[in-house]
């Protein structure tokens, strides 16, 4: 008989394991080789189960759609969608940070429309400086899915660039230029091969801890950042060779048979960042390196002591992946800065205006920003029959700016008038003004002003009699005086009829002066 053993693991569980012997005439002899065959199966088998396991933990946020802030710091809402799922491994903590384009002294991350308290059995607080906002406390998943469904941001700040907010488990942060994780760690008087020992013995959902390595800016600028300008250790060090810096932590530490990344012998051959004059091993014996709290480099000696330290996970041989950390954006839109155009204009014309800074979809309005709504879109037409203020707006997925911006647009009335009634000459409020439309009440008398807005013309109407008071003087290019109408000038007085000037021939309209007519 020839017997085939075939292994069928239905589940990940031990008890899901079958034997099955297929028979036949012939008698063969399971070997005790295979016997011990079987067992090392059975072994891999366990172990696959638990590293599987383990891979069960993850957190998403689950595409919340658009979110949107404006710069009022008004609270949005960024954790309601966010799930977790964390196997067999319990929380002690987890962090919500904003990962891209932070901006300091602006941006905020808050539970209950506070910076720091408690939430159930957590603490929470939020580091301005770092802009990381960190829940604390023993808890299960749905413990800490509730705690960060609260969480809102806000901000104050007039830059429209989108924000990252990263969503992670316990205490690291992840770093998205490499998957890598970065824990922060404040302790008290630490030396360097403290904090080296106390990173290796640490480990983060099946990722092995190491003291910092640093291989680029952008990884240097977020592993400062996350410091909050606090002096930490990094794992690097010239020990074993006076002004050979090498990495001597984590994957890098591996390189070179053993002996670590070299990134400085005397100069740079790798990324650094080192502070002005360093590293300059001053005391004689400066092997190990540190960030100041620039997040520049600098080198100090076995027996200093520092009070932070960095761990990183991530790349170490027999890491297992898992998601940890999930990132949502959020759009923030401000106010448009300026508006654009010709902003004098003669009655009956259009301009075009154009708000600056926009986004979406530009709201325009006239009486105030958000009042009466004319239309949208950027630029916009306008023909305004008077002097008008019009306010930009920006709306992106229903969320306004905060503000408009606003400009005025100067209208000029024709130099077309015509007498309203008997009076003075020099008083506008004896006069009327074409406005390309419709008259309307003057805002200057003829010959006082002109604004260039079509072609100068002066009307006298039946039966009004206009007086031009004495020393005045008065010019335009065409004067018409209708039946019964006047213009009386004083002697003393000046009237310039430079193109044309015609009387009703069928009534007594006149131009009655002591003086001949200019």
């Amino acid at each position: 008989m020839k017997r085939t053993l075939l292994a069928t693991f239905q589940k990940c569980t031990i008890r899901n394991f079958s034997l099955k012997a297929i028979s036949s005439d012939q008698h063969v002899s399971v070997t005790k080789s295979l016997a011990i065959t079987l067992k090392s199966l059975l072994l891999l088998t366990v172990l696959l189960c638990a590293n599987l396991g383990a891979r069960t933990q993850s957190l998403s946020t689950n595409d919340p759609g658009n979110l949107v802030a404006n710069s009022s710091n008004t609270p949005v809402n960024i954790g309601s969608t966010v799930s977790i799922t964390t196997g067999p491994t319990s929380l002690t903590a987890a962090t919500v940070s904003i990962a891209g384009n932070f901006h300091q002294g602006a941006d905020s991350l808050e539970i209950n429309n506070t910076t720091s308290g408690d939430y159930g059995s957590f603490t929470f607080s939020y580091n301005s400086s770092s802009g990381v906002l960190t829940l604390s406390g023993p808890g299960t998943e749905a413990q800490y899915q509730d705690a960060l469904s609260q969480v809102t941001f806000r901000t104050n700040s007039t830059s429209n660039s989108a924000r990252t907010i990263t969503f992670s488990l316990n205490a690291a942060l992840p770093f998205s230029g490499n998957g890598h994780y970065y824990e922060h760690i404040t302790a008290t008087d630490i030396l360097w091969t403290t904090a080296r020992d106390q990173a290796a013995a640490k480990s983060y959902f099946g990722r092995k801890g190491y003291l910092v390595t640093v291989t680029s800016q952008e990884e240097n600028d977020f592993v400062a950042e996350k410091l909050g300008g606090a002096q930490g250790w990094m794992g690097a060090n010239d020990a074993t060779n006076e002004g050979a810096w090498r990495w001597v932590t984590g994957p890098e530490g591996n390189e070179d048979s053993g002996a670590g990344r070299l990134f400085w012998n005397g100069s740079a051959v790798g990324y650094t960042n080192w502070n002005v004059g360093e590293p300059n091993d001053s005391e004689g014996n400066e092997d190990y390196g540190q960030f100041v709290t620039s997040g520049a480099w600098n080198d100090l000696s076995e027996t200093h002591v520092l009070d932070d330290y960095v761990v990183e996970y991530g790349d170490t041989p027999g890491d297992m992946p898992t998601q940890i950390s999930d990132n949502i954006t959020i759009e923030i839109v401000t106010n448009p800065t300026a508006i654009t155009g010709t902003t004098t204009i003669c009655a009956g014309e259009t301009t075009e205006l154009t708000a600056q800074n926009a986004q979406g979809t530009v709201y325009w309005y006239t009486d105030g920003c958000g009042t009466t709504e004319l239309g949208t879109g950027n630029p916009i037409s306008v023909s305004p029959l008077t002097t008008t203020t019009y306010y930009a707006r920006n709306n992106v997925t229903g969320q306004f700016s905060e503000g408009c911006a606003s400009v005025t647009v100067t209208v000029n009335l024709l130099d077309v008038y015509r007498s309203a009634q008997t009076g003075s000459w020099t008083d506008a409020a004896n006069w009327e003004q074409y406005n390309g439309t419709s008259w309307v009440a003057a805002t200057s008398y003829p010959g006082e002003i002109s604004n260039s807005c079509g072609s100068p013309m002066v009307i006298i109407q039946a039966t009004d009699t206009l007086t031009i008071p004495p020393s005045a003087t008065i010019s335009t290019p065409n004067l018409t005086i209708e039946a019964d109408g006047i213009v009386e000038k004083d002697p003393s007085a000046s009237l310039t009829i430079s193109q044309q000037l015609i009387m009703d021939e069928d009534a007594d309209g006149a131009i009655k002066i002591t003086s001949t007519v200019d």
